[in-house]
């Protein structure tokens, strides 16, 4: 065997070295995330947090009763941005929310962001709010979950 073919050999077992590497962190990242995901969730569900469903066009299509509370009534079947974001930021959060759908893919955003929601009676609400697309059938994404609390 040549000199060069072993560097060759070489070369390709320490590039697939680092895909595997790197392959590896991905996952790892990924089940981190997931682990956070459940414990936010277990933190919302024993709590007074609203969870929020929505469909790809943005409109809520399930919440539990604390959403319903926060909001001053029913919300279901209401824009998601009707109730959460101001009418000079609506626009940027749409292109946000259609860009997180696009992707295709999970999307898990880590902080607690904070906005003027609105009540049912017209009065603001400060809430912080933390939000999750993911997937549906065939690789699409299916819908988004947010998590909102009252901001203290």
């Amino acid at each position: 065997m040549s000199e060069s073919t072993v560097t060759e050999k070489i070369d390709l077992a320490l590039a697939n070295h680092a895909d595997a590497k790197s392959a590896l962190a991905d996952i790892r990242e990924a089940r981190v995330g997931q682990l956070e995901l459940l414990s936010l969730i277990r933190s919302a569900v024993a709590s007074d947090w609203a969870i929020v469903f929505g469909s790809l066009d943005g409109v809520v299509t399930a919440c539990n009763r604390e959403a319903v509370g926060l909001f001053g009534g029913a919300i279901t079947g209401r824009p998601i941005v009707d109730l959460i974001y101001h009418d000079e930021d609506r626009e940027a959060h749409i292109a946000a929310f259609e860009a997180g759908v696009a992707e295709c893919e999970p999307k898990y955003l880590a902080n607690w962001n904070s906005y003027d929601a609105r009540h049912r009676n017209g009065s603001k609400i400060e809430i912080e709010i933390r939000t999750l697309f993911y997937p549906g059938a065939n690789g699409f994404a299916g819908e988004s979950m947010a998590i909102i609390r009252r901001a203290s």
